[in-house]
């Protein structure tokens, strides 16, 4: 499978195509960050995953239904890195905030 670079703005309206992104302890701070409203800015080499992992992190804090089948494989994936986050997702998911 050939995988393209991220591009936030096109991507976001299609969530699945970011439902690949496999989560690390390294690409988790930014999705922690994106949640957490305090991401200004992530620095790491041309392809180790920065936009991939802030764009599903913005698809969390948009917590839009439309993007609940396409994130359902990438939160499971989290739970195997990192409980506490997946757990904070999860908490996320099942309110209405947008």
């Amino acid at each position: 499978m050939l995988l393209r670079s991220v591009t936030l703005l096109q991507d976001l309206a299609v969530p699945e195509r970011l439902s690949h992104y496999r989560p690390t302890s390294r690409s988790l701070p930014v999705v922690r960050a994106v949640l957490g409203g305090d991401a200004t800015m992530a620095v790491a080499a041309y392809g180790s995953g920065k936009s991939l992992a802030a764009g599903v992190g913005a698809l969390i804090v948009r917590n839009e239904p439309c993007a609940k089948d396409a994130l359902e494989p990438v939160v499971k994936r989290v739970r195997a890195v990192d409980v506490e986050l997946h757990e904070r997702i999860v908490d996320r998911q099942r309110t209405a905030a947008k």
